[in-house]
């Protein structure tokens, strides 16, 4: 895995209910960073709903698929909220940016080619609220194995240094 730092929306903090409006600004920038170190991607992996945004994007220019995994849900999300607060509506809206990010979010899981739910109950809401096709629609739990990855020894954490060329 490569981290690569793209630039974006200038200095200042953007909220990320508000960052998928600065979003072309970073397709731009990632396309021309991707073309210009010659990289090439089989898929790519997005992850909630504004980087859902920019991975549909790059996956749309390189031709590749677009696999995403939402973590949460905009209309749950709002729901939850509005049943524990049924008077702050509005207040959630300008904080939440709900109407954005549920019309978003029922665009991209739709087109995305593979939808990765964390949970059984986020792969039914998929379903039943998002309309998210079954054979488009996976689930993976977060997390991992403790039984196969595992904290190595100093012995093999130098064996495995000076086989990569790590300083």
């Amino acid at each position: 895995v490569r981290v690569l730092r793209v630039p974006c929306g200038g200095p200042a903090f953007i909220p990320k209910e508000y960052l998928h409006l600065s979003l072309a600004e970073w397709s731009t920038n990632a396309l021309e960073r991707i073309a210009a170190e010659g990289l090439k991607y089989e898929f790519l992996n997005s992850h909630y709903w504004d980087g859902g945004v920019a991975g549909e994007a790059l996956a749309l220019a390189l031709g590749v698929p677009h696999v995403h995994t939402p973590h949460s849900l905009g209309l749950w999300k709002q729901r939850q909220m509005l049943t524990d607060y049924p008077d702050d509506a509005d207040k959630f809206e300008r904080t939440y940016n709900f109407e954005e990010r549920n019309r978003t979010e029922l665009r991209l899981y739709r087109s995305a080619d593979l939808v990765l739910a964390t949970t059984p109950d986020q792969a039914d809401l998929l379903r039943s609220d998002y309309a998210v096709p079954h054979d488009k629609l996976r689930m993976i739990p977060p997390g991992y194995d403790d039984t196969r990855f595992y904290p190595v020894g100093d012995q093999s954490r130098e064996l495995l240094r000076r086989k990569f060329g790590f300083e």
